[in-house]
């Protein structure tokens, strides 16, 4: 290989880039920070902790969430004692909302710690004191929790509270009212603090239930006290019925949640067991959901006591929860569709506190006590014997939502067995037609729930409404108290003192200057309560109709009672007047022009057909408000009563004494009506002399 081949192979030296480019590197090395060593400052300990927050020394909050922390695993404990002028100087009303839930926070961590004993009774009323008094059951966003778990901690979660029941439970209901309470005032857009105190009332409540729930608290308490559980309950069902809720529609409800300036300090120990809520952004243009009303809060608390109570409860307690039921009922009554079998019809939407009312009645109705239910139901179908004009407003109100409501109990239970007599004749009907290759009948349009219920399992028959063979409503159990409760709410009457004074006239129809505004409420109540009534003879009317069968007719007592409850329900209208004081007259005809939709109701009953067998016929009804009726209707009644006033009926002599005694025939301003008396009359003096002759 030749010399210069040689050093074109010989390997080149590596280039020594440190010193070459070490102008160039220098700017680009990151340069490195000396730190000079800091002494930490050392976590105080508990004592010192302790002597810190010790009055006189002004109470830190720092300190004190580090002490609730500390106190949780601490061990071992120091003396309760020790905490005490810590405590009330924290746990003061006129210390800041932080230092307060700090205060209550150690409270809770000391006696949640395991080591922690069992206080004695004075040194338990101690810590109690803490807790009452007007301004500490107040509820408040940041401090109801901290407080909530400090009386939870020093009651072992309620068991130890010998010597405190009623101070305890005192305690808690306060709670539950005021957080309760604030509810009615809230904006619907306060969503934030709407959910935490429907948070709140969820925990409160479900702990004091729990409380009460154990036998050796049973043990202790009184039956009054334990029956007072229910009885707050049932205040707050009674403050949502004097306060109707607040509506909210979807359209005004806005599509993003608002951002809130007010937060929640939190407490320095996280309170595992009790959940917090979480509030996550929803997307935009999805309308928020619909806010929970406080009826729904109160009558779910309610009815959730209740349904775990009433075993240890006397039966004699019925004679407050049903009325309580009834008034929670009538509050949110929906109106009724027309009673109908097949599924393909709307029958209408009811809200969820409307089913469970109406699912706690029919079980109260069906369980053990059905006949005292049975018979309080009778006797809150009448106004309550204590109403007279002394009564405060308020009493004579919840009298007409207790008789509301126990008429509609009544109504859902007729057309429940009424719908069941109508889906077996329509299931009847079907299998006359036609049948399948399986045997059963063909274009059946019913649901589940009305098959189930025309043949159930267990007959109707078993509870306390039904008629011995099963097939129906008992109509001979409630014909005197559905008559005879319809004639006291018509003879009803109320006058207060401003009434007296003013000389105002609460039976005139129309916009009349003499009629007295401040008892409209009484008026409107009572012909909601007679609406109610028409209600139950227009399902047992359509009933009838509905089943499309010949020669379908009331059976002898359904017959009496509609028949009864009908001219009962027809002396309304003869307190009736116009503005100038002459009878005011039903539009049979017209039935879309009358005053009010009770009236309504009652032109569309009068105007039946008269071939509706009934007991008092329909046309004594008539005859007995003849006087407000239009002489076009009254015409009709001679013609109509031709059968009953002929000499081929017994009673032939006594229905034409009736006629002729009654303003019918002597009424100058019926023309029509007294031609048609005196053609019935020459017919049946032609009848009379052929009989004779």
């Amino acid at each position: 290989m030749a010399p210069q081949d040689a050093e074109i192979f010989r390997s080149r030296p590596r280039a020594n880039t440190t010193t070459a480019f070490s102008s160039f590197s220098a700017p680009w090395r990151k340069p490195k920070v000396e730190t000079l060593a800091t002494p930490s400052t050392a976590p105080l300990s508990v004592d010192e902790l302790i002597q810190s927050l010790i009055p006189p020394a002004v109470p830190g909050l720092t300190n004190a969430r580090a002490l609730a922390s500390a106190l949780c695993t601490y061990s071992p404990l120091p003396r309760h004692t020790i905490l005490m002028p810590i405590l009330a100087a924290l746990c003061t009303s006129d210390a800041p909302a932080p230092l307060q839930a700090a205060g209550f926070d150690i409270l809770s961590a000391y006696w949640e710690n395991g080591e922690a004993k069992s206080l004695e009774l004075a040194d338990r009323m101690s810590y109690f004191s803490l807790f009452t008094g007007q301004a500490a059951t107040t509820w408040t966003t940041e401090l109801w929790e901290p407080k909530f778990k400090a009386l939870r901690a020093i009651t072992k979660f309620g068991i130890e509270i010998l010597g405190i029941e009623v101070q305890f439970f005192s305690v808690i209901k306060s709670w539950i009212m005021n957080a309760f309470e604030h509810l009615f005032v809230l904006d619907p857009n306060e969503r934030a603090e709407r959910a935490e105190r429907e948070r709140s009332i969820e925990i409160l409540s479900a702990f004091l239930n729990s409380v009460i729930d154990k036998p050796e608290v049973m043990a202790r308490i009184t039956e009054e006290e334990f029956a007072g559980v229910l009885e707050f309950y049932g205040s707050m069902v009674d403050r949502c019925i004097d306060v109707p809720s607040r509506p909210t529609s979807p359209a005004s409800a806005p599509e993003t949640r608002p951002s809130f300036t007010h937060h929640r300090q939190q407490s320095s120990i996280s309170i595992t067991s009790l959940p917090s809520p979480t509030f996550s952004s929803p997307p935009l243009l999805i309308p928020q959901p619909a806010v929970k009303q406080p009826v729904d809060i109160a009558v779910s608390l309610y009815i959730n006591h209740l349904t775990k109570q009433l075993k240890q409860l006397p039966p004699t307690t019925l004679d407050v929860i049903l009325p309580l039921l009834f008034r929670a009922l009538a509050s949110c009554a929906s109106p009724l569709a027309r009673l109908t079998v097949t599924s393909t019809r709307n029958t209408g939407k009811r809200s969820f506190v409307e089913d469970r009312i109406s699912e706690t009645l029919n079980s109260l109705f069906a369980g053990p006590y059905a006949s005292t239910c049975l018979r309080v139901l009778q006797r809150n179908l009448y106004p309550s014997p204590k109403i007279n004009d002394n009564a405060v407003p308020k009493e004579v109100q919840m009298a007409i939502q207790t008789s509301f409501g126990a008429l509609r109990s009544l109504r859902e239970y007729i057309r429940r067995t009424l719908s069941t007599r109508l889906a077996r004749a329509y299931i009847s009907k079907e299998s006359a037609i036609g049948y399948s290759h399986s045997g059963l009948p063909t274009h059946l349009d019913l649901s589940r729930d009305m098959l189930e219920r025309a043949w159930p399992k267990v007959e109707t028959s078993t509870t306390s409404f039904s008629s011995t063979n099963g097939n129906g409503w008992d109509a001979a159990r409630f014909r005197k108290p559905l008559s005879g409760s319809t004639r006291s709410w018509v003879e009803f009457k109320y006058t207060n003192k401003s009434v007296l004074e003013s000389g105002g006239d609460t039976n005139a129809v129309g916009n009349s200057e003499t009629e007295n505004v401040d008892d409209t409420w009484v008026k409107e109540g009572q012909e909601r309560i007679l609406e109610e009534i028409a209600g139950i003879l227009k399902d047992i009317i359509h009933e009838i109709e509905s089943r499309n069968e010949d020669n379908i007719r009331l059976d002898e007592e359904e017959a009496r009672t509609v028949g009864e409850t009908l001219y009962q329900l027809s002396g309304y209208v003869l307190l009736l007047t116009n503005a100038d004081g002459t009878p005011y007259l039903m539009p049979l005809s017209q039935p879309s022009s009358a005053a009010s939709p009770f009236i309504w109701s009652l032109c569309f009953l009068l105007a039946l057909d008269h071939t509706m067998t009934l007991n008092p016929p329909l046309s004594t009804t008539l005859l007995h408000i003849s006087s407000h009726l239009f002489d076009s209707d009254t015409a009709k009644l001679p013609q109509i009563m031709r059968e009953e006033l002929s000499p081929t009926t017994p009673e032939w002599l006594e229905n034409w004494k009736a006629l002729l005694e009654s303003p019918l025939a002597v009424d100058s301003r019926k023309a029509l009506t007294r031609k048609a008396v005196m053609k019935v009359l020459e017919c049946t003096y032609g009848d009379v002399k052929d009989l004779r002759g």
